[in-house]
């Protein structure tokens, strides 16, 4: 086998978790590494390999690419290894999967699973595959393979470069047991003033998950924009985690190390157990990046795992219409309208999935986030949001009295 690495990046955290909000939060070892696989190291049928590329050519029989077994260059990943698979193509990408297989120390290999590429980050017909994969802490050796089936008609494509990043998040640290990590992070993002219609919910930032870089961002100065439509995505990943927060530092390593962007995408992030997380730095209203290249008038929210085949947890979902509500109660956006929305130069629902900006004209995405099963969620969600931001019945009581006293068993009338 032969690699070459290409990046490490090691993030040394020395925060510490604490209920005092200027507190910071102890962090361990966040460590990133990069390799990129030399192309005449593939193999497998139907292939043309040399040092400009690995060519999967058209045939009776499908046509498939395997890398070299690759051992894990980061030792004792905690809680789990992160592993993100980057391919950069030549040609089409139609017929074309791509697997993976792992190997825990000298056990037997997994058998192979087809990756479910993030189309938030590498839409289609971008000439790129990407994904995250969250696997066992144990997992010693990856393998990796890309395989077309056969077409009606001739497609060649060719791969010009394959790296492989890992990403080591560190195990988040309980100081003590008064509180459970899932459920309640600390320091926390004050909720807004209880006179608001209705108040921004509570918000585990930056600081409380761990952020490499803080609270604020020091690679780059945040932008700001006017809110006018809210976009929910899903991230793709896995849909259990004994650690949450270290879920969203390796998102955070690969929207910062594999895409290179200068923070995370999202906006905000929800995990199963309701917790929202802060995502991109810069407070209120900072233009994030996952709107298909027009993020520019939207907020984007982000449910941690994948939605395919499984729907949100009833926690998350209601943490998002709070989320949600807020904003919409914010900027007197009617959660169950479509506006028209200047990045893209047409109408949008105002709470739209992801989704809903393919085939857009000035869109760049063809995704299925926020997934089979969620997306459906949505008419019904931008419902429920209506009656919490604007409900039917709201009123108010006044009088002209200031003080009344009612004798027991009386009736006053106002």
């Amino acid at each position: 086998m032969s690699r070459k690495i290409l990046q490490v990046a090691a993030l040394f955290l020395t925060l510490a978790i604490s209920s005092n909000p200027t507190a910071q939060v102890a962090q361990s070892q966040a460590r990133y590494q990069e390799i990129t696989v030399a192309l005449q190291d593939f193999v497998g049928a139907n292939v043309r390999t040399d040092s400009s590329g690995v060519t999967l050519t058209e045939a009776t029989d499908p046509a498939f690419a395997m890398t070299p077994e690759l051992v894990v260059p980061l030792l004792q990943a905690e809680p789990f290894l992160a592993v993100a698979p980057i391919v950069n193509l030549k040609g089409t990408e139609d017929g074309l999967s791509l697997l993976y297989r792992t190997q825990q120390n000298q056990n037997s290999w997994i058998e192979w699973t087809e990756i479910q590429i993030d189309r938030d980050t590498t839409p289609r017909g971008s000439g790129k595959l990407s994904a995250l994969l969250f696997l066992p802490k144990e997992t010693t050796k990856v393998q990796f393979q890309l395989r077309r089936q056969h077409t009606a008609h001739p497609i060649v494509t060719s791969v010009s470069e394959f790296k492989v990043a890992f990403i080591n998040p560190g195990k988040t640290p309980l100081p003590d047991h008064s509180f459970p990590l899932s459920s309640n992070l600390a320091p926390r993002i004050s909720a807004e003033s209880s006179a608001a219609k209705y108040p921004k919910p509570v918000i585990t930032s930056r600081t409380a998950w761990g952020c490499p870089d803080g609270q604020n961002n020091p690679r780059a100065t945040p932008s700001y924009t006017t809110v006018t439509h809210l976009i929910v995505h899903h991230t793709a990943g896995s849909n259990t985690a004994s650690d949450w927060a270290a879920v969203v530092r390796a998102i955070w390593n690969f929207h910062i190390f594999t895409n290179g962007w200068s923070d995370i995408g999202y906006n905000y992030l929800i995990d199963p157990n309701g917790v929202i997380y802060e995502g991109r730095a810069g407070g209120d209203n900072v233009i994030g990046a996952h709107f298909s290249c027009q993020n520019s008038g939207t907020m984007g929210v982000a449910m941690l795992g994948t939605f395919t085949s499984v729907q949100p947890s009833t926690t998350a979902l209601n943490s998002l219409k709070e989320i949600l509500s807020w904003k919409a109660d914010q900027r007197s956006i009617d959660p169950s309208a479509s506006t028209f929305h200047n990045g893209m130069q047409q109408a949008l629902q105002n709470i739209s999935g992801h989704r809903d900006g393919n085939g857009l004209t000035r869109s760049c995405t063809a995704t299925e986030c926020p997934g089979e099963t969620f997306y459906p969620l949505l008419p019904n969600l931008r419902t429920e949001i209506k009656g919490l931001v604007s409900p039917i019945n709201d009123f108010t009581l006044s009088t002209t009295t200031d003080q009344q006293f009612v004798a027991k068993g009386a009736t006053v009338l106002f």
